[in-house]
């Protein structure tokens, strides 16, 4: 079968023609997958692309390629982020261009719920912070959303403690931060929606 890849493209003339797509992730190896996507919100030159990436069988890591000049040319920090097996993230960039990496540590078996981590990088990916849990509960797919009218990451992901009990009813749990990633608010529920309900897949916007 033939590998899936991470395609990068861009336009110049508010969609109207697109460059040629080219390839971000690795060209010659394994399945990429759940790609991410955020563009630095001041002048905009600063891009993050992660996703999860089977290079290193059996297990999915977290890569992320950056560029620095709007998207002309990316430099791709394969396992710089993460060295084990991580899943399904999403990156945003700060308007001081740090950049802000979430992801799920899944469990040795199916359902693979897991915990949320938090990384960031203030040099472009070239190196990153220590990993922080930020979950309370089990848990699954993680995203940012950033208020730039008040400075707030906001951080969202599918909370499974029903799981635990029996039931299948995620619910959607969230977090912020004032101070771009180094502390985090209390945990709280933007759902709670009871033992037969699910809540799947969400999405946030912010300001």
């Amino acid at each position: 079968t033939t590998a899936a890849r991470v395609y990068y493209t861009h336009s110049l003339n508010g969609g109207t023609t697109f460059a040629p797509r080219r390839i971000i992730s690795d060209p010659t190896g394994q399945h990429a997958a759940w790609p991410g996507f955020s563009v630095q919100g001041e002048g905009g030159d600063v891009v993050a692309i992660p996703w999860r990436d089977n290079r290193n069988v059996p297990n999915w890591d977290v890569y992320v390629a950056v560029s620095t000049d709007a998207g002309l040319s990316f430099t791709n920090y394969a396992g710089a982020a993460t060295s084990s097996r991580k899943w399904d993230p999403d990156a945003r960039v700060g308007s001081d261009d740090t950049i802000h990496l979430t992801y799920t540590l899944p469990s040795g078996t199916a359902p693979f719920i897991g915990d949320i981590a938090y990384r960031r990088s203030t040099n472009f990916g070239v190196t990153w912070s220590d990993e922080v849990i930020l979950n309370d509960a089990e848990a699954f797919f993680s995203w940012f959303a950033f208020d730039r009218g008040t400075g707030l990451l906001w951080l969202g992901w599918k909370d499974e403690r029903d799981w635990e009990l029996g039931f299948l009813s995620g619910d959607v749990r969230l977090r912020y931060s004032w101070d771009r990633g180094w502390t985090w608010s209390a945990a709280e529920f933007a759902t709670d929606l009871g033992g037969d309900v699910e809540a799947f897949f969400p999405e946030l916007a912010a300001g």
